[in-house]
């Protein structure tokens, strides 16, 4: 016996090994074979029975995630059923072209994609979901800028037109296609969806004016086209549109004066209209909107003085900044947790109240004449040195106090300002 485990002492390793390569290489062979057949289900059309729909994102079955299981409505074909799909609901999934057969999927009632590399066009076909409740196909962040969450960038890119069939679906209650590329204008038969309360077309190509027909949709709370290449006037009967909460319209080529109709809008929490066009005065009429917690209309060529009656507002963020605004500013700006005024023509006395940041550079092109009034008498005195003391201890002291033109407000502007004085 000894002498036979001598000679074996060699052998039974060698065995061992050559097993554990067997089995690791009829593993690794397996493993392979699985992910082949994960492949050619996702390569290959699949083999749908009668009542059953391929979306062409491959078999049903492998379209899920951590936080998904097996889809609503998915068959053991791989397909989904026409009778048993009322949702398809996805997120952070690359998904592919946007199927061209929706419209097959007739009890469909909710449809949400965000984030799920969807590209192509949203065919007419739409229009056959007389179910659906809910559409949205969106990115939650469209650039580098703007990160997706998760971290996961999966853009959605669908591009073409709105189809104008979408209009035929009564039953919806919220239309969100923003972050896309689609382009041309909005569809006025948008303005058929009667029980339509949230429209989101934001951060598209979309251009033209903005139709007439939207501001007979009554039930509407959210209006949201910002960041689209929309040109024309913001219409006078967005005064009808009672129930909004949300009008965001910043970012587009709007022209023209924010019309006084605007102050009807009195459920109005959220205000954007910045980065547009407008021009005239801020109509008095917004100060109605006792309610808005967010106004922004900074990025404009809005001019004059800024309304009175701004503490009848329930304001948190206040941004004007980027126009041509004068006059006086009002103290009731400083109970307002974020204000931003840069980039004005305001030149009379500041209250002490707003900082440096939230004054910003002021074009003091149409202020006093003499220089270092600050009291705006016309006369240079000791008051003004009173004056600039006070603004430089508070941090209040604008531009315009710069006498010596070196980007900041400090003891050698008052010399400069007492041998003015002297020398006057």
């Amino acid at each position: 016996m000894a002498a036979w485990l001598e000679r074996n002492t060699l052998i039974l390793p060698h065995c061992c090994s050559t097993i554990f390569f067997v089995l690791s290489s009829m593993l690794f062979i397996f493993k392979n074979i699985f992910l082949l057949c994960i492949f050619l289900s996702f390569s290959f059309s699949l083999d749908c029975q009668m009542g059953e729909v391929d979306l062409g994102w491959g078999d049903c079955h492998f379209i899920y995630s951590d936080y998904y299981s097996t889809p609503n409505g998915c068959m053991s074909s791989g397909c989904f059923s026409i009778e048993e799909t009322t949702e398809l609901n996805f997120s952070y999934i690359e998904l592919g072209e946007f199927p061209a057969n929706i419209g097959e999927l007739v009890n469909l009632n909710y449809i949400h994609l965000s984030d799920c590399g969807i590209f192509g066009t949203i065919p007419n076909g739409i229009g056959d979901l007389e179910n659906l409740t809910m559409l949205q196909i969106y990115d939650n962040g469209h650039s580098d800028n703007f990160p997706d969450s998760l971290a996961a960038q999966i853009d959605s890119n669908l591009s073409g037109q709105i189809p104008a069939s979408i209009g035929t679906l009564q039953n919806l209650q919220l239309l969100r296609l923003d972050n896309n590329e689609l382009e041309g204008e909005i569809p006025p038969e948008i303005s058929n969806l009667s029980n339509l309360s949230s429209l989101m077309l934001g951060g598209n190509q979309l251009s033209g004016t903005i139709p007439i027909e939207l501001m007979t949709m009554l039930n509407l709370t959210g209006l949201l086209l910002n960041d689209n290449l929309l040109t024309g006037q913001l219409p006078l009967e967005i005064e009808n549109l009672e129930d909004l909460d949300i009008l965001n319209l910043n970012q587009n080529q709007l022209t023209g004066s924010i019309p006084l109709e605007i102050g009807a809008l009195d459920s109005l929490l959220w205000l954007s209209l910045s980065g547009n066009n407008f021009v005239g005065n801020i109509p008095n009429e917004i100060t109605n909107l006792e309610r808005v917690y967010l106004l922004d209309l900074s990025y404009n060529n809005l001019e004059g003085e800024i309304p009175d009656g701004l503490e009848e507002m329930n304001l948190t963020f206040l941004t004007l900044n980027d126009n041509q605004l004068s006059g006086d500013i009002p103290y009731e700006l400083c109970d307002i947790y974020l204000v931003d005024l840069s980039n004005n023509m305001f030149c009379s006395d500041q209250p002490e109240c707003l900082f440096t940041d939230e004054l910003g550079e002021q074009d003091c092109t149409g202020c006093s004449q003499t220089d270092g009034d600050l009291n705006y008498d016309e006369i240079l005195d000791i008051l003004d040195i009173v004056a600039t003391v006070n603004c430089i201890l508070s941090g209040s002291c604008s531009v315009c106090s710069d006498l010596n033109e070196d980007q900041g407000i400090d003891v050698l502007d008052i010399i400069l300002m007492v041998s003015l004085i002297i020398n006057f």
